[in-house]
């Protein structure tokens, strides 16, 4: 049971801080701002799914020697920022918001995550 712990430490961590982090920037934007038309959910989903997936298919690179880990790293993250792309082209096309608000309050979260996206990654990022 332990060990279950151990390796699931990570997604935990990255969950309840994920979490927390939604609810201050909720907070923050009715509250202070007053602004009410930011889709958060699709913004804080989008950013945590590709932390996840980029953080254990990296693992995955490294437990099954694909590739080299920096090159896996700079092509999964080459597919992220085009699927940014594809998200924001996504809220323009079809929903009726501010595309400058949108960036103001989805790069924020994606650096904040892209950050603890790195952390998660640093015995990759040693190993080359």
């Amino acid at each position: 049971m332990n060990n279950f712990f151990i390796k699931t430490r990570y997604f935990f961590l990255l969950s309840i801080f994920t979490v927390i982090l939604f609810f201050i920037h909720e907070f923050l934007i009715s509250e202070y701002f007053g602004v009410k038309n930011i889709p958060l959910i699709p913004i804080y989903t989008f950013n945590y799914v590709a932390v996840i997936i980029l953080v254990y298919a990296s693992k995955f690179n490294l437990r099954h020697h694909f590739t080299n880990p920096l090159t896996f790293f700079v092509i999964l993250t080459f597919i992220k920022m085009l699927s940014v792309v594809a998200f924001f082209l996504y809220f323009k096309q079809y929903f009726n918001y501010d595309i400058i608000a949108l960036v103001y309050h989805f790069f924020p979260v994606y650096f904040v995550l892209l950050t603890l996206e790195i952390w998660g990654l640093k015995k990759s990022l040693n190993n080359i």
